[in-house]
């Protein structure tokens, strides 16, 4: 099972314990950890850019980009991706440098899939924000991957915040609660749920999904 080191530190207050100092400590003291791995590494120092302009290369599908990003400036980069277009605002990672079919590209536009955020590979993200901006709530992370057998017999760390309710009582710093009431909808519920028989179904919920216009 894999552990976003990032989200466990959503739930512990004040958690500054390096990444692989407290994957010690989990094995040390809870379950056997088989390895740490880094993630999203192109993110450190990827910024929102927007595409200015989109001159074709001769010869192939790859285009010439002229994209603004704000914290390194006006840049050109040869992408590839069918959705490279002018006004879209996506990712830029200052790469380095290389010539492609007689371009030079300075860095790149890049997929979630090679930001690691999704799996999507078929175009560049698209996203909203400023050039300079970095990508919001997409910090790099690592993940902390713990032996399956040795949790088996703890249900109670078979996610991340039994897992995050662990590494607080291992550091002795407090949990935060991740209800947040003002996320409940307001006023009468949509639907009414009336139980019959409450000893042979002592709780029944439902809930109400709806698609944005």
């Amino acid at each position: 099972m894999k552990f976003s080191y990032n989200w466990i530190r959503e739930f512990v207050e004040g958690l500054d314990t390096p990444p692989r100092d407290l994957e010690h400590l989990i094995t040390m003291k809870t379950a056997e950890c088989e390895g740490i791995e880094r993630t999203g590494d192109l993110l450190e120092n990827a910024c929102v850019a927007r595409v200015v302009a989109v001159e074709p290369i001769a010869g192939g599908h790859n285009v010439k980009a002229v994209v603004e990003t704000g914290r390194y400036g006006r840049k050109t980069v040869v992408c590839g991706a069918p959705n490279c277009l002018t006004g879209v605002s996506s990712v830029y990672v200052p790469a380095s440098r290389k010539t492609i079919q007689g371009v030079e590209s300075e860095g790149m536009l890049a997929s979630g899939a090679e930001l690691g955020i999704n799996k999507d590979h078929t175009g560049i993200l698209e996203i909203e924000g400023e050039p300079g901006a970095p990508v919001a709530g997409c910090p790099p992370d690592y993940e902390i991957e713990i032996d399956n057998k040795s949790i088996t017999h703890r249900p109670d760390l078979w996610g991340h915040f039994g897992m995050a309710r662990e590494v607080s009582a291992i550091l002795g710093k407090r949990l935060r609660d991740p209800v947040k009431p003002d996320l409940v909808p307001a006023g009468a519920p949509a639907i009414q749920v009336a139980i019959d028989d409450l000893d042979l179904c002592p709780r029944y919920s439902a809930l109400v999904l709806r698609t944005s216009p």
